[in-house]
């Protein structure tokens, strides 16, 4: 049973909603109605909302017979609470008051993979600690500041640090960052929608307002799929009208989406990052000097034998040189071997976009370059 209490400033009245009540469309007065006043009939100043005592400033229902509680005094917190269900859950916060990384969200993030919101992680001293505009991470898409959390990421009306600084007056964007996440959902009532899901464990909701885009979109609605990956460049955080919190999508040349999944893409891009080795068993390339004196070698290794040799040997990270994909021109492979099992293992799906990553890898997203806020930097991806 829910209990909301109505207070002014003599007098209270409590209504009691039983759990399993059956809400009319249209609500009705419980009390007052009748003008200000000090009579049992009238309210003078109602000023409070207080269910299951808790002292709230805003009341929602959603249309899924949720009923949706912010608590502004004490807990600093939302509850939701189902019609039938006599059971509350924290979606929000529950931390108190604060700005960590467990403010007001659907559900708290997790720490990247750096140590940066992880209070147990162990990190040496003498290296510069993760804070939120630095992150030792090299790969951008396991970079909590590149590719910030949902959370991280400004509101479309409030620009923020690390990217946007206020200069002579008006705010400049000073760096680039992307929102990556893997879909969970796709609704294409009345205008496409995504629901995603990022590394950081948010559920967020993408959608897409393509009418006004002269822009030639670079993604298809039909690589949308369940376990897809979707990229976002300088998404923002969008209020709608039914008061959720998600991402309005305007400019379609911004957008790739990638048909594998969000930790497929992360790894291939680390493999893109890191120095030049093989994409599936991570043999690294040869010098000049090596390959000289590997063609001497009478005995080399074959290709087929180059990704099975022991662990221990010397002869897997310097088998043969390195052979790009004929197609993307860019994943590498020490051998035939591997690149057939990386062909069935990812590179399939794959091997299309990876121009896409490579316009990421080239991208400097740390950019002094100074952007107005209505002028963001000329890119897109459809310059690929």
């Amino acid at each position: 049973m829910f209990e909301i209490e109505l207070r002014h400033e003599r007098d209270k009245v409590i209504l009691n909603i039983l759990a399993n009540a059956k809400l009319a469309q249209n609500g009705f007065t419980v009390d007052g109605g009748h003008g200000l006043g000090d009579s049992t009939h009238q309210l003078y100043g109602p000023y409070g909302l207080f269910v299951n005592n808790i002292i709230c400033c805003g009341l929602v229902m959603h249309d899924q017979r949720y009923l949706y509680v912010a608590d502004i005094k004490k807990k600093h917190e939302v509850r939701q609470y189902r019609l039938g269900d006599n059971n509350e859950a924290i979606v929000a916060s529950g931390n108190g008051q604060g700005d960590g990384l467990k403010r007001t969200n659907d559900v708290p993030i997790k720490p990247c993979s750096c140590g940066f919101g992880d209070k147990e992680a162990n990190i040496k001293p003498n290296c510069r600690q993760p804070a939120f505009d630095y992150c030792p991470n090299i790969n951008k898409l396991d970079n909590h500041v590149d590719c910030p959390s949902f959370d991280g990421v400004c509101h479309e009306d409030e620009p923020c640090e690390p990217y946007w600084r206020m200069i002579k007056g008006s705010f400049k964007q000073i760096r680039r960052w992307c929102l990556m996440g893997e879909i969970e959902n796709v609704n294409y009532f009345n205008r496409p929608k995504l629901t995603i899901r990022t590394r950081f464990d948010e559920k967020v909701t993408v959608h897409f307002y393509l009418e006004e885009d002269n822009s030639i979109p670079t993604f298809s609605f039909n690589d949308a799929l369940i376990g897809h990956t979707i990229l976002i460049m300088y998404a923002e955080k969008h209020d709608f009208l039914d008061m959720s919190t998600g991402v309005q999508q305007e400019d379609g040349d911004l957008v790739v989406i990638f048909k594998c999944s969000m930790e497929t893409l992360i790894k291939t891009f680390g493999s893109m990052m890191a120095p030049p080795a093989c994409f599936q068993c991570g043999a690294k390339s040869l010098s000049p000097t090596e390959n000289s004196s590997l063609e001497k070698n009478e005995n080399p290794v074959s290709a087929e034998q180059s990704s099975h040799v022991d662990e221990d040997s010397q002869l897997a990270s310097a088998s043969l040189p390195l052979k790009k994909c004929a197609t993307c021109q860019i994943a590498l492979y020490c051998s035939k071997l591997c690149q057939t099992q990386h062909w069935k293992d990812c590179h399939k799906s794959l091997c299309s976009s990876m121009k896409y990553l490579q316009l990421l890898r080239e991208l400097d997203f740390t950019t002094s370059t100074v952007m107005s806020r209505k002028k963001c930097p000329p890119f897109s991806f459809g310059v690929v």
